[in-house]
């Protein structure tokens, strides 16, 4: 399969092709946004245009404030370069609305020059990404091997 697995303080990290995947099984910190940064710097050095995949379990706290402030200008600093963002998450209650609040106001709110999208589990992922993830980054990926991908990233533990 190819992917590169970086894994530290219940975080999983990981690049296959031009596609960023992160599993934050923690809360995210400064730290852990900086790894994630590195793992996309690495993936833009091959690839022009990249997509990422971030899975947020039910009840993982908010960003640490200085994560929402290295996330925000990490997206806006690489907004260009990246074609599609998906969250991977479901829930309900307060913490979820207060998730998908902070979400909306980094990338939806900002009129951002990317597809962001937050969706419930890695099948529906693997069923949308395809054609949005061609026709922003121009690479062809099957659902398929995406899904097979995302399936044995889920399986590191966190």
């Amino acid at each position: 399969m190819g992917v590169t697995y970086y894994q530290r303080d219940q975080i999983v990290i990981a690049g296959w092709r031009n596609i960023g995947f992160v599993h934050w099984g923690a809360q995210a910190t400064a730290s852990s946004v900086r790894n994630m940064g590195r793992m996309s710097a690495t993936l833009a050095k091959a690839h022009t245009k990249l997509s990422l995949i971030q899975v947020i379990p039910d009840g993982i706290a908010l960003p640490t404030d200085d994560a929402k402030d290295l996330l925000l200008k990490m997206t806006e600093a690489g907004e260009h370069s990246l074609g599609c963002l998906v969250y991977v998450m479901s829930g309900e209650g307060f913490w979820a609305s207060a998730m998908r609040s902070y979400l909306t106001n980094v990338h939806w709110v900002r009129h951002r020059p990317f597809v962001p999208r937050i969706l419930p589990t890695i099948e529906e992922v693997a069923s949308w990404l395809p054609s949005v993830h061609r026709e922003q980054t121009g690479a062809d990926v099957r659902a398929e091997e995406l899904l097979e991908v995302l399936t044995a990233c889920m399986s590191k533990e966190p």
